[in-house]
């Protein structure tokens, strides 16, 4: 990690946090972009508009939410500022990777879900998804300007 990232994770542990709720990853991350208690996040990440805030706690709510009840629960939580937006990562304890579902059929209404993704998918790039033994890991970057 280069010195113009910073990064938001769990106290001793320089990378990764694992957060209870998507509540309390979004206020990590409104943390990371407002630059509560750093200095020096404020310049870089005081100039994010109240759109693209609201785009990272969006992608953040959905990918912590479908780890905790698709995907065993979240295993490990990244928030970085980099050059090219704010990059995402959470691992969950499920190797099933994210999959659009239609509702096309005559079941809408009695199948939940399927709209997140496709919004991660709308409002992120370089989106990657890596399986790993006991899971998997997705990694999204968000576009701050």
């Amino acid at each position: 990690m280069t010195t113009s990232e910073i990064t938001a994770a769990a106290t001793g542990n320089p990378e990764w946090s694992r957060p209870g709720s998507a509540a309390e990853a979004r206020a990590t991350v409104r943390g990371l972009l407002s630059g509560d208690g750093d200095p020096a996040a404020g310049g870089s990440a005081g100039r994010v508009e109240e759109s693209r805030l609201a785009d990272a706690l969006l992608v953040t709510s959905e990918l912590v939410t479908n780890a905790i009840l698709h995907g065993g629960g979240v295993t490990r939580f990244a928030a970085r500022i980099t050059r090219e937006g704010l990059r995402l990562q959470v691992t969950d304890r499920s190797r099933v990777r994210p999959a659009t579902v239609s509702h096309a059929d005559d079941s809408y209404g009695t199948l939940p879900g399927g709209h997140g993704w496709p919004l991660i998918q709308r409002l992120c790039r370089d989106i990657t998804v890596t399986p790993l033994r006991g899971g998997k890991t997705i990694q999204v970057l968000v576009g701050l300007i």
